[in-house]
């Protein structure tokens, strides 16, 4: 009776035991998973920094350095970072000034803009930015009331002669082209591309300029295509053909092979998705042949997408 007894107070013990066989060592899963999250978060922190998002990745080594404040790798790296940000942003604040100087608030503004893409908490650039921004809605209000009291705009352009010299150009454009070709160097193809365009809007003949706009949009279609947005690089690349061909030979041949590339890319897309949906299709294979026009497969495709399309509008107009 007594061993009966024993036995029942023992087994719930033992059972006790027999689990703790059968349970994994937690500490050390959770060192692996913190350390495959370090390498995930080190990879990604790197990939933004070879994108220019500085900022970005300096916050990735600030949560690093939370993690494991031990590591002097992590301590160097954000402090490589926090001087960089700081240098980069001063350079677009003392670009903001300069152009705030001449009386270009736009342009201005857009190198504050970017300033702060470096430090957003950043107090002082904040102020600067709101200044500017009552600057020119204050402008937009004079404007407005000038246009009410009649003042003809030829005494604008009169007093703009009077400050610029004929052999300077305007300063606002000249802004355009130098925010653009700072940008550019900071790899920022879309902004070097906005920029750069409002300058040749007004002066078309700029042949470093249009070399500089071909170069930011092989850049920036390259970005697109890498982020899957094919038909958005698609657009991007066709905006090339609207400049004189470019005189470095790198640059023409960079621009063929993303285009020729790119436009096989689509019509197999366009391919894949005719059956399924003919409208996406047609665009797939229509930016295909305007990439490459000697695309044959492409435009016989297209031919017969828009032949079929037709055809079900004509059921569908018939059944109505």
């Amino acid at each position: 009776m007594k061993n009966i007894i024993s036995y029942f107070c023992l087994a719930p013990f033992l059972m006790v035991l027999a689990s703790c066989g059968n349970t994994p060592y937690l500490p050390n899963q959770e060192k692996v998973l913190q350390r495959a999250d370090l390498e995930a978060r080190i990879q990604h922190a790197e990939e933004l920094i070879q994108q220019h998002r500085l900022y970005d990745a300096l916050v990735q080594y600030q949560v690093l350095n939370t993690i494991d404040p031990r590591s002097t790798t992590f301590k160097n790296k954000l402090a490589a970072l926090t001087e960089e940000t700081k240098k980069k942003s001063k350079h677009f604040e003392k670009l903001a000034n300069k152009f705030k100087h001449a009386g270009n608030v736009n342009a201005a503004r857009n190198a504050l803009l970017k300033a702060l893409s470096y430090e957003p908490r950043n107090r002082s650039l904040l102020h600067q930015v709101r200044s500017l921004e009552q600057q020119r809605v204050m402008s937009v209000q004079i404007a407005k009331l000038d246009r009410i009291k009649g003042k003809r705009k030829k005494t604008v352009l009169a007093t703009a002669e009077e400050k610029v010299p004929e052999h300077v150009s305007d300063p606002q454009e000249s802004a355009y082209l130098e925010m653009g070709t700072e940008l550019y160097g900071e790899g920022d193809w879309e902004g070097s591309v906005r920029e750069i365009s409002k300058y040749l809007a007004s002066n078309s003949e700029d042949e470093k300029a249009q070399q500089l706009l071909l170069k930011s949009l092989m850049n920036l279609a390259q970005e697109q295509i890498s982020s899957g947005e094919m038909q958005i690089a698609a657009h991007t690349l066709l905006k090339t053909n609207e400049l004189p061909l470019p005189n470095e030979v790198k640059i023409e041949n960079g621009i063929r092979r993303l285009k020729l590339s790119l436009a096989e890319s689509l019509y197999e897309k366009g391919v894949k998705s005719y059956r399924e949906d003919l409208t996406l299709a047609i665009k797939h294979l229509k930016l295909a042949s305007d990439l490459d026009p000697s695309h044959r497969k492409a435009k016989i495709r297209l031919k017969k997408a828009y032949q079929l399309e037709q055809r079900l509008k004509s059921i569908v107009d018939s059944g109505s």
